[in-house]
């Protein structure tokens, strides 16, 4: 008897976009077999849309925050020297903190049916990223994990971690209204190191 049905959904099912804006409009890559899953998924929700329910799938960035699980081992990392992120440090990420997924899940369902991105505002290079992350625990700098390497550890898979995503959240922004707490990580990340450090003491 349900009516909406709001689906996740990842922006690493988009293919490079290099410095341009991607948008909803973008259609997704299908040749990563790891994605594959995600995709059928996207479908499912087509179907029930198609059916007469509301479907809405909400493709987030990379998740961050003080509890996020990738937060520890991105930590446990960087003690080594070593960075969860890999490709070109000019590539482009976008990510969105936990706060923020929870507030986009909220908005979602007043949402009409269709896909959205749900992602911050100012996407940033991964260099960007790195530096913001570094400069709120106070850990010396990092450097993404090289394309070859990437490749090598990951395989087929490799493309969903290391292409260029510039994405636009402005099609969730004017359907609902939401938008992000965090605009970027230059604001997210020090707010996390804040929350995981008040947590701690």
């Amino acid at each position: 008897g349900a009516s909406t049905f709001v689906k996740e959904s990842v922006t690493f099912v988009y293919p490079d976009g290099a410095d341009a804006w991607i948008d909803e409009t973008t259609p997704p890559d299908e040749s990563i077999e790891m994605l594959r899953p995600t995709l059928e998924g996207e479908r499912i929700v087509d179907r029930f849309t198609a059916g007469g329910g509301r479907g809405i799938v909400l493709r987030f960035g990379l998740f961050y925050g003080p509890t996020a699980r990738g937060t520890d081992e991105a930590l446990r990392l960087a003690r080594w020297r070593m960075s969860m992120v890999g490709g070109k440090p000019e590539a482009y990420l976008s990510s969105v903190h936990t706060d923020d997924v929870a507030g986009a899940a909220v908005a979602a369902l007043d949402a009409p049916a269709g896909i959205y991105n749900a992602v911050e505002d100012e996407p940033v290079t991964r260099r960007d990223y790195l530096d913001a992350f570094t400069d709120a625990f106070g850990i010396r700098k990092l450097r993404p994990m090289p394309t070859w390497l990437v490749r090598l550890t990951s395989g087929s898979a490799a493309a969903a971690v290391i292409r260029s995503w510039r994405v636009s959240n402005k099609k969730l922004r004017d359907a609902t209204g939401w938008s992000p707490g965090y605009r970027h990580v230059r604001e997210g990340w020090p707010a996390a190191a804040r929350e995981r450090e008040a947590s701690h003491a």
